[in-house]
């Protein structure tokens, strides 16, 4: 029987140190997509975070709150990694997605765009609204989980999504 996140945790914490693992084998090509979406396709730079993520996981999985969905606790350290090497770097990163089109109304294909066309959009919309975009459409999280990975309340990313579809619209409209 596949055990659950939290049961996992639990192993690792009263010392089954080797449990992790399946951590790092459920997690890692998820946390590795969304670190080379962040960081613009830099292989290298999604390496590092997600090495670097994992472990800042496996030292702090005591910190780790077992209320909170544990794929959002580990998205949040992967997403605090990217935005410090960005910083470091102070580099402008973009997102490249891999979908063909994007419907920017839940559940409505109401506007389809070629991949470039995504691109574009994207890089000409701030890191935040990006981000949003990028973990709601292409992550598919939902907003309870974008909430625990931004710190925010649900109602806030929703509003805060809402936004930056109104923003991407415009200029796919333009």
């Amino acid at each position: 029987m596949k055990q659950n996140d939290q049961d996992i945790v639990k192993l690792v914490l009263q010392g089954d140190k080797d449990k992790f693992e399946v951590i790092v084998e459920r997690y890692y090509d998820k946390l590795h997509r969304y670190a080379m979406r962040l960081l613009n396709f830099n292989s290298q730079d999604a390496d590092d975070v997600v090495s670097s993520s994992l472990l800042k996981a496996y030292q702090n999985l005591a910190g780790y709150n077992p209320r909170l969905k544990f794929s959002s606790w580990i998205y949040r350290i992967v997403h605090n990694e990217a935005v410090s090497l960005i910083r470091k770097n102070s580099k402008f990163f973009s997102f490249d997605p891999f979908t063909s089109s994007i419907s920017l109304i839940p559940g409505k294909k109401d506007v389809n765009i070629s991949k470039l066309e995504v691109k574009q959009v994207l890089d000409k919309l701030p890191p935040n609204d990006k981000n949003l975009l990028v973990l709601f459409y292409l992550e598919e999280l939902s907003i309870k989980e974008i909430a625990e990975i931004l710190k925010t309340t649900s109602n806030s990313a929703k509003s805060r999504l809402s936004q930056a579809r109104s923003k991407a619209k415009k200029l796919i409209k333009s």
